[in-house]
């Protein structure tokens, strides 16, 4: 994908990672870049699987973001084969020219496995701002419709 903005969401009661973006184990550039996930709170994730991440990348993605989110609180499945792999934040395989700065964690498991060049992590873990954390999500004048019956 390119082009795109995942702004302002809350994501929880997934089976897999909260958000995953990209697609390919290569660092060759492709059509995907431009990529923006901000602000977003993602919790109670990972209810069936293994290998995921709050915020999960994969490929190249030049001049993409991933910056103040919110996550927190993964579900632990014992039936998955290795229930310690999983992340808060994860950039797999070929995931190149991404910055991920000011994301508010509530622990430091973070994962860049077999990445490109370029990548720029900044400003991540529970010692973020607060503000981070509490401005995360979905936004004020839309908060009603979580309480959709």
């Amino acid at each position: 994908v390119g082009d795109v903005n995942i702004e302002h969401n809350e994501i929880s009661e997934v089976p897999y990672s909260g958000i995953s973006l990209g697609w390919g184990w290569t660092q060759t550039v492709n059509c995907m870049r431009n990529n923006r996930v901000h602000a977003n709170l993602i919790h109670h994730y990972a209810k069936h699987m293994y290998d995921v991440a709050g915020i999960y990348t994969l490929g190249s993605q030049p001049k993409s973001y991933v910056t103040e989110n919110c996550v927190h609180s993964i579900y632990k499945p014992g039936y998955v084969h290795d229930p310690n792999h999983w992340f808060y934040l994860y950039t797999d395989e070929g995931s190149s020219f991404i910055t991920v700065r000011d994301n508010w964690t509530e622990g430091e498991k973070y994962l860049q496995n077999a990445n490109g060049p370029g990548n720029v992590w900044e400003n991540n873990g529970p010692k973020v701002d607060s503000v981070i954390r509490e401005r995360a999500g979905v936004e004020a004048a839309y908060k009603d419709l979580l309480n959709i019956q």
